[in-house]
């Protein structure tokens, strides 16, 4: 009896061990990246996100790959783009930016979508509350008093300033909101808003023009995917025309611009990394709560300042994060 239970257990081991030699590698999962700027943009984020994926225990190449579409600043293209990466089947898709995201709805209901930098995901309808998204979405936002600070930073550096441009990309699906947001900020600050749009990045220049014409003392250009590759062409306009650029993007600043109040990619896409870690370990969007930035950063270039003769006061220059000399 005892020579039959072992040869039984010595069998059922030889198979557990044929079956173990035999079977297939474990297939790593798909990460979609989705975004409207470019690759090489993106390069920075993309390896911070994976680097904390694997201190979060993924590794890259083992157990997931990330397969990556940007629509160089368009917006019409990423229709296409989110239709191909859903087409994929992914684990999770990583993406930030109105235009992109509502791209992305509009192709799946199932699919894990992970957002970064959004205003508003409930007014703009990717998700039913904060705390639960109820959907295939959840991410990070911004705090919807973002473009209040800036104009409050706006005030106390520039105090005799009254009217403001605003540059916006009529194309984009959340222009119509942001329009409304900026009015409403602008309004509460009593500052006289001017709306500039622009359809293609060839029409800035013109805008600029418009912004001088119409006496605007600041012009304020928010995250549009059509004006993240070039940043430093408009910083560089901006000092050409002497109208003080202010934005919620660090690279307008650091491309020429005047002042940037933002949130640091690297902490935003540290807390999409471990979204992203949740729902790979079979956690669903829906209930994963909507988190925001702990932190903002102050970004000041001096050397447009004195290009443009603006004199920053000290009690501002205190709280800047980074000064560009």
């Amino acid at each position: 009896m005892k020579r039959r239970a072992l040869l039984l257990a010595s069998g059922a081991l030889g198979a557990l061990a044929a079956a173990r030699a035999g079977a297939q590698p474990k297939k790593p999962r798909i990460i979609g990246w989705l975004f409207a700027s470019t690759k090489e943009i993106q390069r920075t984020a993309l390896r911070d996100f994976s680097a904390d994926l694997a201190r979060l225990g993924h590794v890259e190449g083992r157990d997931y790959v990330i397969e990556g579409r940007w629509s160089n600043g368009g917006v019409e293209p990423l229709t296409a783009l989110a239709r191909e990466l859903v087409a994929l089947k992914p684990a999770v898709i990583i993406t930030a930016g109105s235009a992109a995201i509502s791209a992305l709805q509009k192709e799946s209901n199932t699919v894990p979508i992970v957002f970064a930098s959004v205003t508003d995901p409930i007014a703009l309808g990717f998700v039913a509350s904060l705390a639960r998204p109820g959907g295939n979405i959840t991410g990070v936002m911004l705090r919807g008093e973002l473009n209040g600070k800036v104009l409050d930073l706006m005030r106390e550096i520039l105090p005799d300033t009254r009217r403001v441009a605003l540059l916006a990309h009529e194309r984009d699906p959340v222009t119509a909101r942001m329009i409304a947001d900026f009015t409403k900020a602008a309004t509460a600050l009593k500052f006289d808003l001017v709306h500039v749009p622009v359809a293609k990045i060839e029409d800035v220049d013109q805008a600029f023009s418009e912004a001088v014409k119409s006496k605007c003392g600041a012009m304020f250009v928010p995250q549009f995917s059509l004006f993240l590759n070039h940043t430093a062409m408009i910083g560089a306009l901006s000092t050409k025309v002497r109208l003080p650029l202010f934005s919620t993007w660090r690279s307008f600043t650091t491309g020429g611009g005047f002042l940037s109040y933002y949130a640091p990619f690297r902490e935003t896409f540290a807390r999409c990394a471990v979204l992203a870690d949740k729902i790979l370990r079979g956690a669903s969007p829906a209930d994963l709560p909507v988190e925001q930035p702990d932190r903002y950063a102050l970004v000041i270039n001096m050397k447009t300042a004195k290009a443009l003769g603006i004199k920053v006061p000290e009690s501002v220059l205190i709280r800047a994060d980074e000064v560009i000399e």
